[in-house]
C-alpha cells in the first residue's frame, strides 16, 4: 500500500513524508519544486527508493492521501486527511480534517529566535505561547502514523468528520489524540537555531514573504 502527500515539499509535508520513509512504507508524493528550499527538500527525500514524485497527479487511485494546505486533486482516494492550516477546505465526504496543535520543526517558517504563525507574527522560542502550545512535527507524525496503522489493523472504513490531536492529558473524547511530548524544550530550541545558523539562505530565499527584520 502506497501513501499519497500532497504538497510534500511543504514542510510539514516534507516531514510526513520522511517519517512513513523511515517506516518503511511507500510514498507517493505530490508537489511543485518551485523555490530552492522545496529543492533542497525533493533532493533529501528524493534519494529513498520508496518515494516517487509524481507532477501532474497520474490517474491511480490511493488508499489513503495525507493533504498539507490547498489540495491540488479530488477524489484520488478511499481517504482523505487533510491536516487543518489556514486554508478554508470545501466540505467533501471523504475528508478528514486532521486539527493539529502548533506544530513546529526544521524546514518551518522562522527566524533565529522564533518562528512564525500563518498570519505571519513572530513567536518567540521562549514565549509561552510556543512552550504551551508547539508540538514537534516529529511527534505529530508519529501519532498520526500510529493512527492509520490502527486503523488499517482494524479494518475501521468511516471516519470522523474532525480528529483533535493535543499535548494536553487527561483528553478523554473519541474523536482526540494525545500526543506524548518527550523533547527537552532547550535542546529542541538549540537544534533549531542551530539549524537556522547552517540554512539561514534556505530561510531567507524561502520565506521573503515574512517579516525577517532581526
Amino acid at each position: 500500500m502506497s501513501y499519497l502527500v500532497d504538497n510534500c515539499f511543504h514542510w510539514i509535508g516534507y516531514h510526513i513524508t520522511d517519517y512513513l520513509l523511515e517506516q518503511g512504507e511507500k510514498v507517493v508524493g505530490v508537489g511543485e519544486v518551485k523555490s530552492e528550499l522545496e529543492e533542497q527538500l525533493s533532493m533529501l527525500i528524493g534519494r529513498n527508493s520508496l518515494f516517487t514524485h509524481l507532477q501532474p497527479l497520474d490517474d491511480a487511485t490511493y488508499h489513503t492521501a495525507i493533504i498539507i494546505g490547498e489540495s491540488t486533486f479530488s477524489n484520488v482516494s478511499e481517504r482523505q486527511l487533510h491536516i487543518q492550516t489556514a486554508h478554508k477546505q470545501k466540505n467533501d465526504q471523504h475528508i478528514t480534517i486532521l486539527s493539529a496543535p502548533y506544530l513546529y520543526g526544521e524546514w518551518m517558517p522562522m527566524y533565529k529566535d522564533g518562528c512564525y504563525t500563518e498570519k505571519k507574527e513572530k513567536v518567540p522560542f521562549d514565549s509561552e505561547q510556543f512552550l504551551q502550545e508547539a508540538v514537534h512535527i516529529g511527534d505529530f507524525a508519529r501519532e498520526l502514523y500510529s493512527l492509520m496503522k490502527k486503523w488499517e489493523r482494524d479494518k475501521i472504513v468511516e471516519l470522523p468528520k474532525t480528529i483533535h490531536f493535543t499535548k494536553k492529558k487527561h483528553v478523554k473524547h473519541d474523536t482526540s489524540v494525545e500526543i506524548q511530548n518527550n523533547r527537552p524544550v532547550k535542546a529542541a530550541f538549540n537544534q533549531l537555531q542551530e539549524h537556522y545558523r547552517r540554512f539561514t539562505f534556505f530561510y531567507r530565499q524561502a520565506y521573503s514573504a515574512f517579516n525577517t527584520d532581526e
